[in-house]
């Protein structure tokens, strides 16, 4: 069974995009990510994935898209999945991280997929038109650890309640 795990940075709303993009750019951040899914398999939905600089794949780790467009075209690096099923039979690793839009959060997070959602809640309450399923997280996970990384970031770590996890086949 391979772990998976799901990060996040979200502004005090509970916003994570804006047009888009990210709310942010922040190096503390960036490297908390960094740290995190370097040389692992990362899944994201469509929009993710065409928001990355140049609309290119993460270097240095497996990027699998995950949409209902099978016919997807995208740069050469990405692998494209129809399903939940079928990521977990592209991984190559043993960790999985969800990296977002909020849809792919939220499928993950409604099976109890996510074995601990890590979550950098900036202290700023950003416009924003997409915002992380905190009422899907509300009602699978609890909140377990709350660390601060800089001035204005609390690394906080939510995990399943009781035995609500679900398993996919690899």
């Amino acid at each position: 069974m391979k772990s998976i795990y799901g990060i996040a940075s979200c502004g005090i709303n509970w916003g994570i995009g804006y047009n888009g993009g990210l709310l942010w750019k922040d190096s503390v951040d960036m490297a908390f990510f960094k740290k995190h899914t370097l040389h692992k398999t990362v899944v994201m939905g469509s929009k993710t994935a065409i928001s990355l600089p140049n609309s290119k794949p993460l270097i240095n780790r497996q990027n699998i898209v995950l949409t209902r467009n099978k016919n997807l075209k995208l740069n050469p690096g990405f692998q494209i999945a129809t399903y939940l099923d079928e990521v977990m039979q592209l991984v190559l690793t043993n960790e999985l991280w969800v990296i977002g839009g909020a849809q792919i959060y939220g499928a993950f997070l409604e099976q109890v997929l996510i074995e601990k959602m890590y979550i950098n809640m900036f202290n700023l309450d950003c416009k924003a038109d997409t915002y992380f399923p905190y009422d899907i997280l509300k009602q699978n996970y609890c909140l377990k650890n709350v660390t601060g990384i800089s001035a204005i970031i609390s690394s906080i770590l939510y995990e399943p309640l009781g035995d609500k996890r679900l398993f996919l086949q690899n």
